[in-house]
């Protein structure tokens, strides 16, 4: 089920973000989430690029390759998290703000 946020238009989601960047709160959250974000997608980038090395620079083990799969499963959570909690963070802030 939608969430109030979601149901807006563009319009109205930028004013929400605008009075939510406005407080203190806002402004450590929303530095918190893209640190997260910053961390997630430099993961996928760290596997992919040591998933490459182990695959056609040399000889990787079973391990090379679960590990890999691991950083790159935790660092795909941290991105969708990221995101989930933007969104939730933003809801409630738009149910403040009726």
């Amino acid at each position: 089920m939608k969430n109030k946020y979601q149901r807006m238009n563009k319009e109205e989601k930028i004013k929400i973000k605008k009075l939510y960047l406005a407080t203190k709160e806002g402004r450590i959250m929303i530095k918190r989430l893209e640190r997260l974000l910053t961390t997630g997608i430099a993961g996928v980038v760290l596997s992919l690029l040591l998933w490459f090395y182990s695959y056609y620079l040399t000889p990787g083990s079973i391990w090379d390759y679960i590990s890999t799969g691991v950083l790159f499963i935790i660092s795909t959570f941290f991105i969708i998290m990221s995101y989930r909690i933007k969104v939730k963070v933003l809801n409630k802030e738009a149910l403040k703000k009726k």
